[in-house]
């Protein structure tokens, strides 16, 4: 065989290996197909930042900037955890930065005027009793719980009180403690007139099944009412759910004692 012969056979040995190379590249290439993409988490924000991106992926760095003002405390969490900030490089802006986990997460943040004077919370909350909203599920097989708010004044001072426990054995698991916001047993009495629950007891009135739900106030003079879901007007559940929505909100915004 010539050389030239030779020379072409190796050339086009060569080229055909090459394509072969290309198509299965293309053949895996096709294969594969695109990278998944990355699932995305979300970040409630409760309204605070509403221009901050809201979606990282897990292990993604999340960098929130403040102006930072002069006699200005901060707090920023995590799903309950408070985060440290840095200051910026001018000393004009606070950082928060947390790594996104594999979960959706909730931040909450606030801000208050240090120079403001914050009164000291007693060890004792409960003091004195001047409204109690309480209720639990009933003839259920198995253990039942209970949830339970009050507002309380001691020393001078009112509190909203938190309970929650075993209805079955009587036992109280948790109990946490908050600031009552002003004007609350105002509002909270308004709907106790509102809904004439004074007088519930004094006529006739009809039962709820599956759960029984209490609320204890004080009348005019003093004394203390106790109204139930076991005897009250056919649209008293209204009532209770006035109460409870009451009481829920102030919760949700009053400031957290222990």
């Amino acid at each position: 065989m010539k050389e030239g012969d030779r020379m072409k056979r190796r050339w086009l040995k060569s080229a055909a290996l090459i394509l072969l190379a290309a198509a299965l590249a293309v053949g895996l290439a096709g294969c594969t197909g695109p990278a998944p993409k990355k699932t995305l988490y979300k970040i409630d924000f409760g309204g605070a930042f509403p221009d901050e991106r809201d979606e990282y992926a897990a292990g993604e760095t999340v960098r929130i900037k403040i102006p930072l003002a002069t006699d200005t405390d901060y707090t920023f969490s995590v799903d309950g955890e408070n985060v440290m900030p840095e200051v910026s490089s001018k000393g004009t802006h606070l950082i928060y930065k947390f790594v996104m986990p594999e979960h959706d997460v909730k931040v909450e943040f606030s801000s208050r005027n240090s120079m403001v004077y914050i009164p000291q919370a007693p060890e004792d909350t409960e003091g004195t009793l001047l409204f109690d909203y309480y209720e639990a599920p009933v003839a259920i097989v198995g253990e039942a719980f209970y949830d339970e708010i009050t507002v309380n004044e001691s020393e001078g001072m009112y509190f909203i009180n938190v309970y929650s426990g075993s209805s079955t054995e009587g036992t109280t698991t948790s109990h946490s403690a908050y600031w009552a916001p002003d004007g609350l047993m105002d509002e909270l009495m308004r709907a106790v007139k509102k809904h004439k629950m004074a007088k519930w007891n004094d006529r006739d009135g009809v039962g709820m099944t599956g759960a029984i739900t209490v609320v204890k106030f004080r009348n005019d003079d003093g004394d203390y009412i106790r109204v139930t879901s076991e005897h009250m007007p056919e649209d008293g559940q209204s009532a209770f759910n006035e109460i409870y929505s009451i009481l829920s909100g102030a919760v949700a915004g009053a400031e957290f004692i222990r």
